[in-house]
């Protein structure tokens, strides 16, 4: 009796470490992938093609263990969104990333990037506003044209 429970439990066993070494290899295999599709999108947003990189990041948006880009997924989502002159799809891109992730050291450029499509929708306020919240000192000079431009076109 005691062999065969012995053996029952080493075969157990065997699969138990074949399961996991498979959930171990998918894994490996899935954040490689990840990888790969995240710095395809990215070659296609530096060479202009945004439609393509929106389809390429959008599998990346999701939050998920193993993917690490969700967070620049969505902000290259929203920039390729706003080059193709999609920018209400762009704007509610980008305030999703300030909801989902309060925390993210690169909130300093979404709300650049926010507050710029509020001063082109001559939403001056909000724009204003929201740009005036940003403290990094290496933003300021653009910040200063973008709000000098946004003020010369007010008639």
């Amino acid at each position: 009796m005691a062999l065969v429970f012995n053996e029952q439990f080493m075969k157990g066993k065997v699969i138990l470490s074949i399961c996991f070494a498979v959930v171990i290899q998918f894994s490996t295999n899935a954040q490689q992938d990840f990888i790969k599709q995240y710095f395809n999108a990215k070659t296609l947003f530096r060479e202009g093609k945004y439609n393509l990189a929106m389809e390429t990041f959008k599998p990346l948006i999701p939050r998920s263990q193993n993917n690490q880009f969700s967070e620049y997924a969505s902000f290259y989502y929203a920039l390729s969104a706003y080059n193709l002159g999609y920018k209400a799809l762009a704007k509610s891109s980008l305030n999703e990333i300030k909801t989902l992730y309060p925390a993210w050291d690169k909130l300093a450029e979404v709300n650049f990037w926010i507050g710029k499509i509020n001063l082109e929708d001559k939403d001056y306020f909000q724009g204003m506003k929201i740009l005036a919240g940003i403290t990094d000192v290496g933003m300021q000079p653009v910040i200063k044209s973008i709000k000098t431009k946004a003020i010369s076109e007010i008639t």
